[in-house]
């Protein structure tokens, strides 16, 4: 088992299986803000709130990071289990 850290919205994104480019069209932000805010970095908190309404979640729920293990989601991918941990 091997945990990577990594910031919940990105998370989020893997587990829906949404791009930074669909994200950013249901947003109405462009890739490079969502990209900002995937990686952690400092952005306004109406983005934080236009990530979360398009993800139909809270804001808590994309900022911070959390610990990921790539490779059980991998396996159950391909077990067909679907969305993640």
């Amino acid at each position: 088992m091997a945990l990577t850290r990594i910031h919940k919205l990105h998370l989020l994104m893997i587990q829906r299986g949404i791009t930074v480019k669909r994200l950013a069209y249901l947003t109405g932000l462009t890739p490079t803000t969502i990209s900002y805010v995937r990686n952690g970095r400092n952005v306004h908190m109406s983005t934080i709130h236009r990530c979360a309404n398009a993800l139909k979640c809270k804001p808590i729920d994309i900022i911070g990071y959390t610990m990921f293990d790539f490779d059980e989601y991998d396996r159950q991918m391909a077990e067909g289990k679907g969305g993640g941990q």
